[in-house]
């Protein structure tokens, strides 16, 4: 019996309410719906590969997670996956990914969703500055600046799917570049879609979290100190991606990650582009970061 129901009782297409995680259900075979292709992507919790519908024949992505790790128990990793198949399943908007199906096996866990583009940072960086690297022969964090038009676009839509995750009161907590991907490969035009909702919540009245989680750079300071009972973790993470499309830096950076926290909590950014020719150019920009990021609000 699975945890992840199979394709004949918990499909989000049709958006079936009666489906619950809860329910015991033969676990159906991934292989029999889908034909695995090439890894597009990897990450710290598992991969994501191309598939194909075996009766129509579509493309899509499937992140595969395995069920037991070095650092996790079976139990916590299972529990991730249910939460992000619960949170999944309560949204429908164009800039939050579209889960189609959830399988188990002995093994893996996997989610089949559409296909999407890549990262956004990824994405820029490989559209254009492909031979950009430091003197380590890494990529740079961002190699590329954006006209302002365009980093307000990018801004917008990610704060369009925080605006709708929020009235449904879920919030992310993991909100960083690799969870936006672009709508689809075309990186100049196209807008951000959030994904990875493994470390999500629903909030409730009057609830405080005090939980810290996410990742190191882009965690907020009231997640650190005195808690949040709202998206203003999330909202603060996508401010961190403004950051860097503006500056090309992180806004708190450093080897040691005590000290990057304490300087989240209790320092101001330095507001200062990582090369001479990263300058904000126009006037919106050089007033802050901030005002920027307001007017991106105000013009959702």
């Amino acid at each position: 019996m699975g945890l992840l129901c199979s394709k004949h009782i918990f499909d989000i297409r049709e958006r079936r309410r009666d489906s619950s995680l809860l329910r015991d259900c033969e676990a159906a075979d991934i292989r029999d719906y889908y034909l695995l292709g090439d890894k597009i992507g990897e990450g710290a919790y598992g991969q994501v590969r191309k598939c194909h519908c075996v009766e129509t024949g579509e493309l899509y992505a499937v992140k595969i997670l395995p069920v037991e790790r070095p650092d996790k128990s079976y139990d916590m990793v299972r529990t991730v996956v249910a939460n992000e198949v619960n949170v999944l399943e309560k949204l429908n908007h164009p800039n939050v990914c579209k889960p189609r199906e959830f399988f188990e096996d002995e093994y893996f866990y996997y989610q089949v969703m559409q296909m999407y583009g890549p990262p956004v940072l990824v994405g820029l960086n490989s559209r254009f500055a492909p031979n950009v690297r430091y003197r380590n022969g890494t990529q740079p964090l961002i190699a590329v600046r954006l006209p302002e038009y365009r980093i307000a676009d990018l801004i917008k839509s990610a704060l369009k799917a925080c605006a709708y995750i929020h009235s449904q009161r879920i919030v992310h907590r993991d909100i960083k570049g690799d969870n936006f991907l672009f709508e689809s490969a075309d990186v100049e035009r196209g807008e951000l879609v959030m994904v990875d909702f493994g470390l999500a919540v629903e909030l409730h009245d009057d609830e405080t979290l005090k939980k810290a989680c996410g990742t190191v750079r882009w965690v907020a300071p009231e997640m650190l100190h005195e808690g949040y009972n709202s998206g203003s973790v999330d909202v603060w993470a996508v401010g961190v991606l403004l950051y860097i499309l503006v500056y090309g830096c992180y806004p708190y950076d450093g080897k040691v990650v005590h000290n990057v926290l304490h300087s989240i909590v209790y320092e101001e950014p330095a507001y200062a582009p990582v090369a001479p020719d990263w300058e904000p150019s126009s006037a919106t920009e050089k007033c802050s970061v901030l005002t920027f990021f307001v007017s991106c609000m105000l013009n959702l």
